[in-house]
């Protein structure tokens, strides 16, 4: 298994636990005596956010992992011909099929 699968999944597994723990947390709020139901529920929705935020930025986080590990692959890979296409960049004043 390679890093970038490892990591995916250790990150899966996170977000697996945090929803358990907001479960438990959402079953305790509702179950807890002496505490408005509107302040529960205002809780819980803070935690939901939060959760997705959470989410979100993972999915930037791997999103980006896997923006530079294909980069680093272009960069470092033996073929030479699809480096010197970008460092020529599109002031060359080639077309793509001359290239």
């Amino acid at each position: 298994m390679d890093k970038q699968t490892e990591y995916v999944e250790k990150l899966s597994a996170h977000i697996l636990e945090w929803n358990v723990q907001i479960e438990m947390l959402k079953e305790k709020a509702e179950s807890a005596t002496g505490v408005p139901e509107i302040g529960g529920a205002f809780w819980l929705n803070i935690l939901q956010t939060l959760l997705g935020y959470i989410v979100a930025v993972a999915v930037l986080v791997i999103a980006l992992g896997l923006c530079i590990w294909a980069i680093g692959k272009l960069w470092g890979s033996a073929d030479h011909e699809r480096v010197d296409f970008f460092a020529r960049g599109p002031a060359s004043g080639k077309s793509v099929d001359e290239s």
